[in-house]
């Protein structure tokens, strides 16, 4: 027997992060990242490293995974 869907206190993410060239001379380069979540797939790409730890603070705020990721 199965025991119910309990709201998960995990998140398992797969991180890429990595280094643009600069679109023009003299231009700094920039860092470039995505977040997979590990259970569904579900990507999301950010234009700053700093963009991505926002992105997961935020879902670590959450607390608990929502109701899509329960099943």
């Amino acid at each position: 027997m199965c025991e119910p869907s309990k709201p998960s206190t995990a998140h398992v993410y797969v991180i890429r992060i990595w280094r643009e060239g600069p679109s023009k001379p003299g231009a700094p380069a920039l860092w470039r990242a995505w977040v997979e979540d590990a259970r569904t797939r579900q990507r999301w790409g950010f234009g700053s490293v700093e963009a991505m730890l926002t992105f997961l603070r935020t879902r670590a705020d959450e607390g608990t995974w929502s109701a899509e990721h329960d099943a």
